[in-house]
């Protein structure tokens, strides 16, 4: 652990970010100092220098870019709804069906189909 990068955490625990600090494998000295700074809640997790898929270190520092980029995107979605609202939904009645029923087609009419080339059903084209 090096000292000058102890005030990056306080400032990333300040500001919602994720602290994890590593220690030398096999190093006992190495694991203290992180303990130390984890047991002074400086740190938010420790592991063993290993970044290996299946490490400890690995997932959980997976496991926080996740958590974080979930946060984000709930943050961006609320300050959109905030914004714009909420679009509209389909209301339902408690037992599951359509409060509001659909228009029923006409007996005999014909929809109204756009074709490629830009006309309508009768070869006229759409206004």
């Amino acid at each position: 652990m090096v000292p000058s990068d102890i005030p990056c955490f306080s400032i990333l625990n300040q500001y919602g970010g994720r602290t994890f600090a590593v220690y030398k494998p096999k190093s006992l000295e190495s694991f203290r100092a992180v303990d130390r700074l984890q047991k002074q809640n400086r740190v938010q997790g420790i592991g063993e220098a290993s970044y290996l898929e299946s490490s400890l270190t690995a997932m959980w520092i997976a496991n926080a870019v996740n958590e974080i980029a979930s946060r984000i995107v709930a943050d961006r979605e609320q300050l959109l709804r905030d914004r714009v609202g909420s679009a509209p939904r389909h209301i339902i009645s408690d037992t599951g069906e359509e409060r509001f029923p659909t228009k029923k087609p006409i007996a005999g009419a014909q929809p109204h189909v756009r074709q490629m080339d830009g006309t309508g059903t009768e070869g006229v084209p759409d206004e």
